[in-house]
């Protein structure tokens, strides 16, 4: 049996820049009239509902998958 370190083989180098240019640009937030947020799906992002304590089901109808609500990620969003 070959150790895992036996496949590691070295890259070539390179001496080109790998960025060539880089533009930042700064904004700033003056104001936000109403924002609301959702808990996300880990699997697809879409929105998860609570459906019973500590857990929530994606609302996509191909994905469904039941996970752990508080943990889910938030996404932020400007109400119409």
């Amino acid at each position: 049996m070959k150790a895992p370190s036996d496949d590691i083989v070295d890259s070539v180098e390179f001496h080109e820049p790998v960025i060539e240019s880089t533009k930042i640009e700064m904004a700033q937030i003056v104001a936000v009239q109403e924002l609301n947020k959702y808990r996300s799906c880990f699997s697809c992002k879409a929105r998860v509902e609570p459906v019973q304590k500590g857990l929530g089901r994606c609302s996509k109808e191909d994905c469904q998958m039941l996970q752990k609500y508080d943990v889910c990620p938030e996404q932020l969003y400007k109400q119409n």
